[in-house]
């Protein structure tokens, strides 16, 4: 996600979102599928209170970055009330930004 970071001040806040697909090793194809899927939702949810795109690991985990006036539960609801996803577990957390 560095590469794709909006210019930030450093004293900038931002909340980081990560969820993370529960047993994905069983089902990587599906997982990786929900995950592109579930990242360009949220881009458009989300719009212009993202502070970089939201983005997969080759994993399963997604991570986000959002302005503090987003509200973080609304990826987490949006998840895990989709008619398609697969489980996630998720960790927020809000603080201090830098570029790259």
């Amino acid at each position: 996600m560095a590469d794709q970071t909006a210019a930030v001040n450093n004293d900038e806040r931002g909340i980081v979102l990560i969820g993370d697909v529960i047993r994905s090793r069983r089902a990587p194809a599906a997982a990786g599928a929900w995950l592109r899927r579930l990242t360009a939702e949220l881009d458009e949810a989300y719009g212009e209170r993202r502070l970089a795109p939201f983005a997969f690991t080759q994993g399963d985990e997604l991570q986000g970055l959002i302005r503090t006036d987003a509200d973080p539960l609304q990826a987490v609801l949006l998840a895990g009330l989709h008619a398609s996803g697969m489980p996630m577990r998720w960790a927020v957390a809000a603080g201090p930004i830098a570029a790259g």
